[in-house]
């Protein structure tokens, strides 16, 4: 449920929407909101669907992700993936796992935190739509 959430979350962050949609970790990310000095309206007024380009959403969004995705405690002392983690989280699908490998491997090369998680949550999402 964790890396569901998690991937619902950060499909906010890509697609836009309403934190409150998630009250069971919006402290969480409240919290993350705080650290990376976002806003909800500025949250809230990321562009949607198709308006949508990853690669102009400022770097804050990107930390975001990855303060997300660590507070979940997915990832390993390195700050990568850990799919050990995964793999014993009952709520993760084989779907979810498939996708969490695949992005894994193509995203490995990436050192940056923020955008090692945010490619990260971007490539889980393409993978399972």
């Amino acid at each position: 449920m964790k890396f569901y959430l998690c991937l619902s979350i950060c499909a906010v962050v890509l697609m836009g929407g309403a934190l409150a949609e998630y009250e069971e970790y919006k402290e969480m990310a409240t919290k993350c909101m705080e650290q990376n000095n976002i806003t909800e309206d500025e949250f809230e007024a990321i562009p949607k669907g198709e308006d949508f380009d990853p690669e102009t959403l400022d770097e804050r969004f990107k930390c975001f992700t990855h303060c997300m995705v660590e507070d979940m405690g997915y990832l390993d002392e390195t700050g990568k993936l850990d799919l050990s983690k995964l793999e014993q989280d009952e709520r993760v699908t084989q779907e979810h796992m498939d996708a969490a490998i695949k992005c894994k491997a193509e995203n490995e090369f990436i050192d940056e935190p923020c955008e090692y998680s945010f490619k990260m949550m971007t490539c889980a999402l393409d993978a399972m739509m």
